[in-house]
């Protein structure tokens, strides 16, 4: 028995899915729990680096990836 997890995210017209092993949380975030990575991080934020979020129902910080900068 094989179990498949994937991850699909929509950019636009084009559409990207990932293959993961496992899925361990899944957060609904609106545009007030999420920064920009530029205020947070500085100049030290990479290309791959879209964002911070805070949840607000967590005490977690996420770092959330820019999807099209990790596929080329």
């Amino acid at each position: 028995l094989v179990i498949s997890r994937a991850i699909v995210a929509i950019f636009g017209n084009e559409t990207l899915g990932l293959l993961v092993d496992e899925v361990l949380m899944v957060y609904r975030l609106s545009n007030k729990d999420v920064e920009r990575a530029t205020h947070t991080l500085g100049s030290d934020a990479g290309a791959h680096v879209a964002g911070i979020a805070r949840p607000a129902e967590s005490d977690e910080v996420l770092l959330l990836l820019d999807a099209k900068a990790l596929v080329p």
